[in-house]
């Protein structure tokens, strides 16, 4: 057997320095139930961040304003980073398997939550296979549509 030109898995190592990145994280599978849906990241997200800074989720969070609170949190978790030299790095993976949009006609995506410009030097980084393709309900000028940001 031939081993491979490049190992399968990539490794990132940062040491205890000024200027490292501090990362969420979301993995999106339809083989656990409600881990594939707009709601669940949102919870799971909300709760990770405000971990984060060191806050308490508010109480007044309803469905109405859950998204709003998303935004806000991960501006003010981005902010931190930022100005203790640091990066906050978000990972999606699995977008392929996002069911949000598969849901019925007032559901949505994961994929349109997320920001099309990230605050305070805040990257994002997503994983999932081409197909299904970007759901419909995220915007034609988000950089989720941009066939460059792809990579094998």
């Amino acid at each position: 057997m031939r081993r491979p030109a490049r190992p399968p898995r990539l490794g990132l190592t940062g040491g205890p320095l000024p200027g490292d990145s501090t990362s969420t994280s979301f993995f999106i599978t339809a083989r656990l139930a409600g881990q594939d849906t707009r709601e669940a990241f949102t919870t799971v997200l909300l709760e990770q961040l405000a971990a984060l800074i060191g806050q308490d989720l508010p109480g007044t969070m309803n469905e109405a304003n859950r998204e709003a609170h998303l935004h806000d949190l991960l501006a003010q978790a981005a902010a931190s980073c930022h100005s203790a030299g640091g990066r906050l790095v978000l990972v999606v993976d699995g977008l392929d398997e996002d069911r949000g949009v598969t849901l019925g006609p007032d559901a949505h995506s994961i994929a349109a939550l997320l920001p099309a410009n990230p605050p305070a030097g805040m990257r994002i980084i997503v994983a999932g296979r081409p197909n299904p393709p970007v759901p419909d309900d995220v915007p034609d000028w988000h950089p989720l549509r941009d066939p460059g940001i792809g990579r094998p």
